[in-house]
C-alpha cells in the first residue's frame, strides 16, 4: 500500500469468494492468514447481521470436522443500496458532514458503465439487484467491498490496531 509516496505495510486484505472459485479462495487465505480473509455476500432470508466473522470448510467434501477458515459473512443488497442509493444517487441530499463518494469529472466511460452496471430492478413482485447479461460489475464490487472493510476495520486502521477477527 502506497500513501504520498511512502509504502506501508498492509495489515489486512478481504478476497470476495465470488461464487465460482470459493474452495481456492478459502484455502489461498488459510495459507495467508492473518493478513487474508474470504468475503460471502448473503441477500433475503440468510442476514441476520450487516456483517459477520464464521467458520467456513476449505473443502467441499471437508464436512463439519474438516479444516476451516474464517470468512466475512455480510449483507450484500444492504452494501449495495448504501452505495448505489446513498453514497451515489443520495449525495446532494446528504447533511454536512455525511459521508459522500465522488468520482473525477474526467471519470472513464467504461469505469462509469461497469461501476453503475448493477442496478435495483422490480422482478415479478420483488425488489432484485441486477446485473444484464453480457455486462461486469467488477468495479462497482469493488467499492462497495472497500466500504465493507472500512465498516470492519476503519476505526481500527485510524488507531493503528488491527486484531484477529473473533465471534461473539
Amino acid at each position: 500500500q502506497v500513501s504520498a509516496g511512502v509504502w506501508h505495510p498492509c495489515h489486512i486484505c478481504l478476497v470476495d469468494e465470488g461464487g465460482t472459485r470459493t474452495w481456492e479462495v478459502r484455502r489461498r487465505c488459510s495459507g495467508l492468514y492473518p493478513v487474508f480473509h474470504p468475503i460471502k455476500g448473503t441477500g433475503g432470508i440468510q442476514v441476520t447481521h450487516s456483517m459477520k466473522w464464521r467458520d467456513f470448510g476449505l473443502y467441499k467434501d471437508g464436512g463439519e470436522d474438516g479444516e476451516k477458515v474464517q470468512a466475512l459473512v455480510y449483507d450484500d443488497p444492504g452494501f449495495k443500496y448504501l452505495l448505489y442509493r446513498t453514497l451515489i444517487l443520495g449525495r446532494r441530499r446528504a447533511a454536512p458532514g455525511d459521508p459522500k463518494l465522488y468520482f473525477p469529472r474526467a471519470v472513464a466511460e467504461g469505469f462509469a458503465r461497469e461501476l453503475c452496471s448493477e442496478h435495483l430492478e422490480k422482478v415479478g413482485w420483488k425488489w432484485r439487484w441486477v446485473v444484464p447479461s453480457g455486462a461486469m460489475n467488477d468495479y462497482g464490487d469493488t467499492v462497495k467491498e472497500g466500504l465493507i472493510a472500512w465498516a470492519e476495520f476503519g476505526a481500527m486502521a485510524e488507531r493503528g490496531t488491527f486484531p484477529v477477527p473473533v465471534n461473539d
